[in-house]
């Protein structure tokens, strides 16, 4: 993608509230739209214990510095992000309200 840094984001289940899957698309959509500035990709996060097998959430890779994802993220009221950077170091970046 050409960047130093990004991070996954998504707008589905705010503050981790199950919402109706069009909902969920709804709210992609308009992140899609709120970061077309940046490049994109997307992304599908995966349950990792058969607790949370049902929690899978689609994902956008977002080229863009973590600080205005932070905030793009908390827009689509979510609780956290991962940020990438191109040197392999991730970190899950908690957001504050």
């Amino acid at each position: 993608m050409g960047a130093r840094e990004g991070a996954f984001v998504t707008a589905c289940n705010p503050m981790a509230r199950r919402k109706p899957a069009g909902w969920n698309e709804a709210a992609q959509r308009r992140l899609a739209e709120a970061a077309r500035r940046y490049p994109l990709l997307p992304a599908r996060s995966l349950p990792l214990r058969r607790l949370h097998a049902a929690w899978a959430e689609e994902q956008w890779l977002v080229a863009a510095p973590s600080r205005l994802l932070v905030g793009l993220a908390r827009r689509f009221r979510q609780q956290a992000i991962l940020a990438v950077r191109q040197n392999g170091q991730t970190r899950l970046m908690w957001i504050n309200y």
